[in-house]
């Protein structure tokens, strides 16, 4: 099950502010995107013109469908998109999605 939070607001912004945390591990053995490959993305936050957006894996059975919907998402939300670490939340989803 994944966990839902919606918070609606009216902005200028253009874009989307997208944030992931993760559970797992580095491979501290790399120094490119394999550095990520053992971390699951369990939180995905949006943050964009119209609104914020949490949604939160319940449990390790949820990751998969935070993953599924996460690739819907991507296809769905304003462009272009901004990050806190970018080469991060790249790498994570390159191994997860």
């Amino acid at each position: 099950m994944i966990i839902r939070f919606r918070q609606d607001i009216s902005s200028d912004f253009d874009g989307t502010v997208i944030d992931i945390e993760t559970t797992g591990y580095f491979c501290e053995q790399y120094d490119d995107s394999r550095r990520c490959k053992d971390l699951s993305q369990v939180i995905l936050g949006l943050f964009g013109r119209k609104g914020i957006r949490i949604f939160c894996a319940e449990g390790k059975k949820s990751i998969a469908e935070l993953n599924t919907l996460t690739e819907q998402i991507l296809d769905k939300i304003e462009r272009p998109f901004y990050a806190f670490n970018t080469n991060f939340e790249s790498s994570v989803w390159f191994h997860q999605l």
